[in-house]
């Protein structure tokens, strides 16, 4: 890691999980999963998540790998203060017709970012996306039919400038709406 990256490599004070985030985290709602056996099973992941990065991996990113249709974890991938890279999933996903879900926190308690969209848009196996924010916002993509190669295109396209701020993340959340993306905030 470079010593620029080194430096800022920390989660601050106010960044960092608490138990009391982890012990009232709100459960998940889906328009996709409906079955409470389901969302519970979501939602105790999403405690787990924040639970292991609080205790072991400084309050930094951590993603999930969970398998829709098994309901198991099937990777872990650690991150830093400002992002977690998912690319050791991506054989694993593009090998299997299963339907999977990614989970991982900001530290910073905000939502999704480009590059979190771009991945969700581009990942076809995947059709559920969920980012916890350290202090317990919860922020939910979620497909629900197949998107169409010229749809990922286009949505790319519009996460490019929502990169470059041409676009806002509200624009491209209009955009993935029109190709029955839902974005959930809670």
């Amino acid at each position: 890691m470079p010593i620029d990256n080194q430096l800022t490599d920390y989660v601050s004070e106010e960044n960092k999980i608490t138990q009391d985030v982890i012990d009232n985290l709100k459960e998940p709602r889906f328009v996709t999963a409906c079955n409470p056996i389901i969302i519970s099973h979501i939602h105790s992941y999403c405690k787990m998540l924040l639970e292991f990065s609080k205790n072991k991996h400084d309050s930094k990113e951590i993603a999930y790998l969970i398998n829709l249709n098994t309901g198991s974890l099937e990777r872990v991938s650690f991150g830093n203060a400002h992002n977690v890279s998912i690319p050791s999933f991506f054989p694993l996903i593009n090998n299997t017709n299963y339907s999977y879900l990614i989970i991982h926190n900001h530290p910073s308690n905000s939502s999704f970012s480009q590059r979190d969209v771009r991945t969700f848009i581009s990942l076809t196996k995947v059709s559920i996306l969920i980012v916890l924010g350290n202090k317990g916002a919860i922020y939910i993509l979620e497909k629900k039919r197949d998107l169409s190669f010229v749809e990922r295109f286009q949505l790319i396209k519009k996460t490019l400038q929502y990169k470059t701020n041409e676009f806002l993340l509200e624009d491209v959340i209009i955009e993935m709406h029109k190709c029955e993306i839902i974005y959930t905030k809670i």
